[in-house]
């Protein structure tokens, strides 16, 4: 999460917390075809595919041609597929530059963190830019790799952002050294386009905006911004790879680890309902399984007045965080308002005091999207919480709101649990 913005409001770095919560989905119809769709080994002389629907190109013919950048393979092989077996390393600026449609692009970094032939591990410090955007400041390679407690990608590094582009654009990512002593290097560039209002606000829609938590204040995501993503997770234990996404190439992992509380059920189910997909949300959103997957807190009213499910997620405090939350009503036993609803807490503040599916949608079916807003102040983990009657949580995926000054003082709320 080491970003940084920069001041002017075009500029500035909208980090973006997603959490995504829905009771039983389907499989899409469609599946989105990007427009753009680069994959670049960085460093590589060759082209390359992985099963994880990837097909790598070398970079030889998107670098500036004035750059002094080198190839060099890696002296510690990763046991990871992907674009980790050379990367591009300088002691100098250099820059990829990309042709690309209007619109708004996933723009993703991957990096392997190990010595390369005369570039030792340690003195990887460095800055990345796209375009006018700021995606990382003064970046510690090693020292974010060392930090990672996750084993199943030792040393691995992937970032993640949503950027804009205005007609006419040629995108191009530049890696800047930090100090004369260090360098900058690259195993891998993705760049995706997506739906213009995946993400970013629909500004012909104000009924759909989010709002701050214990506030009515309402927030645009404008297309203006560029978004990081923190988490992307599964309500199960099991990943979803970029080949099962909907064709943007995004993955998912489990929840499990984050789970500060648990859940009495945790399914798959694998029904072949239909849906009733929506403008506000497509058939894209998400892969079935994603969907599919479910933490229920169960039928027992009792113990669930008594117990609450709740996500811990490590955040940066001091900047403000966006929630989308996803929901869908396919259990058979709900239908009508009132059968099943909840409460939700993000941040030890009530989001929503009375959280009814059936009695959003009013039909069984349809999925339906809420935003909020919240300010991390201090304490940044224990972001959300569902609490009390009956919960069911399918998705949660997350992003933070950095380089934003404004605040709101929220009224007199219920405590959290």
């Amino acid at each position: 999460m080491g970003t940084a913005c920069t001041p002017t409001a075009s500029e500035t770095i909208l980090l973006l917390l997603l959490l995504w919560f829905l009771s039983f989905l389907s499989t899409a119809d469609d599946i989105y075809h990007p427009t753009d769709l680069f994959s670049i080994s960085c460093g590589s002389s060759t082209d390359f595919s992985t099963p994880d629907a990837r097909n790598w190109t070398s970079d030889i013919h998107f670098l500036s041609p004035t750059n002094l950048s080198v190839s060099a393979p890696s002296l510690t092989q990763s046991t990871i597929q992907g674009p980790y077996t050379h990367a591009r390393l300088s002691h100098s600026p250099f820059t990829y530059s990309f042709p690309l449609t209007p619109g708004p692009k996933f723009i993703r970094l991957f990096f392997y963190s190990t010595s390369y032939q005369n570039f030792p591990r340690s003195q990887a410090s460095f800055s990345v830019r796209a375009g006018p955007y700021t995606l990382l400041q003064d970046f510690n390679a090693s020292r974010n790799a060392d930090a990672d407690d996750d084993p199943s990608h030792p040393d691995i590094l992937f970032k993640e952002y949503c950027i804009n582009l205005q007609d006419g654009d040629k995108l191009n990512i530049t890696f800047l050294p930090s100090t004369t002593d260090s360098y900058a290097f690259i195993n891998g560039i993705e760049i995706v386009s997506m739906p213009p209002y995946l993400y970013y606000t629909d500004p012909d829609d104000s009924t759909e905006q989010p709002q701050y938590v214990g506030t009515m204040t309402p927030y645009v995501i404008e297309n203006k911004f560029a978004l990081e993503t923190m988490y992307r997770l599964k309500a199960s234990e099991h990943a979803i790879s970029s080949s099962e996404d909907t064709g943007m190439l995004r993955t998912w992992d489990g929840d499990s680890k984050y789970l500060d509380t648990q859940s009495e059920e945790s399914l798959e189910y694998k029904g072949t309902t239909k849906l009733s997909f929506t403008k506000k949300t497509p058939n894209y959103t998400a892969p079935d399984q994603v969907f599919r997957s479910v933490r229920n807190m169960g039928r027992d009213a009792s113990f669930n007045m008594r117990n609450n499910i709740t996500w811990q997620l490590t955040v940066d405090s001091g900047f403000s965080y966006l929630l989308r939350l996803y929901f869908c009503e396919l259990n058979p036993r709900v239908d009508e308002a009132g059968v099943l609803r909840f409460f939700i807490f993000i941040h030890d503040q009530l989001a929503t005091d009375w959280a009814d599916v059936f009695m959003w949608t009013k039909q069984w079916g349809v999925p339906v999207v809420k935003e909020y807003v919240v300010i991390i102040s201090e304490n940044p983990k224990r972001v959300v919480s569902l609490d009390r009657i009956r919960t069911i949580v399918h998705k949660l995926r997350w992003y933070p709101i950095k380089g934003q000054t404004r605040t709101a003082e929220p009224p007199e709320k219920p405590s959290p649990p």
